[in-house]
């Protein structure tokens, strides 16, 4: 589990990673705003239990992680640094998260997956809902896609608070 020493380590990979396989997708803009608006979030994800971080390390490095928030049944971020990936990591750090979620309230989970890593959820069973725009604390819309997981056996609601994103049929 992570800890508040982690978060600068947690900051670089997730830069990395994002700047490494989203700039395909994304401007430069909405990129910059996409790292600023996590690098905001990582104390309260280490801070506060609505969150659990899952860190995955190789040679006392992160080599990547994942938070998932239990208030909206949600994976808020999952990360690996562009040197592992390809080696199991991502899978690893969200079956963990899966796992965590199963034990903490069954029904599913849901994530707002930027438009590069669609393809990883869906690999692992995560259908696509809708594309929607995601704003960043600067007011950039950055377009993502709300996907959703339903655990065997069990029936999962989107717990989407009004407000939080803009809601669109296309890119």
């Amino acid at each position: 589990m992570g800890k508040l020493s982690d978060v600068p380590d947690m900051q670089r990979v997730m830069e990395k990673s994002i700047r490494n396989s989203a700039r395909k997708h994304y401007s430069d803009e909405q990129i910059d705003a996409l790292t600023q608006s996590y690098k905001e979030q990582y104390n309260d994800f280490i801070l506060n239990t609505q969150f659990e971080v899952v860190i995955a390390e190789h040679r006392d490095r992160i080599s990547g992680f994942g938070a998932i928030d239990y208030q909206y049944s949600s994976i808020n971020s999952l990360f690996v640094h562009p040197e592992f990936m390809g080696q199991g990591i991502g899978e690893s750090i969200l079956k963990k998260l899966e796992n965590m979620a199963k034990e903490w309230f069954c029904d599913g989970l849901m994530v707002f997956a930027s438009i590069n890593a669609a393809g990883f959820y869906e690999k692992y069973g995560y259908t696509e809902i809708r594309n929607v725009d995601i704003e960043t604390p600067d007011g950039r819309f950055v377009p993502s896609v709300l996907m959703s997981k339903e655990f065997e056996g069990c029936k999962f609601t989107l717990p989407i608070p009004d407000g939080m994103v803009e809601f669109r049929s296309d890119f």
